[in-house]
């Protein structure tokens, strides 16, 4: 994971500019804007996933490579991140609290607090909309908790988003079959469940990505 001010690509290039260095086999998965005050959620293939503070990540330069937001097992890796606001009362309480009594902020008023549902999607066309508060808040870098179940029926976790009650989701499969759902038909659940069925796929098929999106306003709907 890695924080870069907006300035370092005030003059960018016809043929682009490096945004962050890769070792070995990393790859980009994502790029958010965020305003230092946000949380960053992690979401990984085999079901894991890590919330915590902007404030743990410091700025660097576009060269830099960034620090380790997720501590992976050895064939896991990350598929989904997103930067969550958490509701702006638990914000200010945060900026008032001290040390001593942080964890008891964390489990008790960020939990009740936070309305944001992160919606999942496995590989076999199952999902869950689970509420951001099913997150326990833990430091950088960590194992982070369960997310979803990956049961043979489940198949592999390919996206976690951020929803809304008003968001629309598309899912592609591999074999080129596009869903369109409302995230409001889709089940609320636990962190560790395995979901509901969300399309159904061929035997030879499986979800290749999900996204969010974009909600028109009414001069677009017109």
């Amino acid at each position: 994971v890695k924080k870069s001010a907006l300035t370092e690509f005030s003059n960018p290039r016809s043929t682009g500019i490096i945004a962050i260095t890769l070792d070995g086999k990393d790859e980009l998965i994502g790029a958010k804007l965020t305003d230092s005050k946000k949380m960053i959620f992690l979401a990984s293939h085999e079901g894991q996933a890590i919330l915590f503070r902007e404030t743990e990540v410091r700025p660097m330069g576009r060269n830099a490579g960034g620090v380790n937001g997720m501590d992976l097992d050895k064939d896991d890796y990350v598929v989904s991140m997103d930067a969550v606001q958490p509701d702006f009362q638990i914000i200010a309480k945060e900026h008032k609290t001290t040390t001593q009594n942080l964890e008891e902020l964390e489990n008790e008023q960020i939990k009740e607090s936070l309305v944001t549902l992160m919606l999942t999607v496995a590989e076999k066309g199952f999902g869950k909309r689970t509420p951001l508060a099913e997150y326990r808040i833990t430091s950088r870098g960590g194992k982070g908790v369960v997310n979803m179940k990956t049961t043979d029926r489940n198949g592999y976790v390919v996206a976690t988003l951020q929803v809304t009650e008003e968001s629309d989701v598309m899912i592609i499969t591999h074999n080129g079959k596009v869903i369109r759902v409302h995230a409001n038909e889709i089940r609320e659940a636990g962190r560790s469940t395995q979901g509901v069925r969300l399309l159904r796929l061929d035997d030879d098929d499986s979800v290749a990505a999900a996204a969010v999106l974009q909600e028109e306003n009414e001069e677009e709907k017109k």
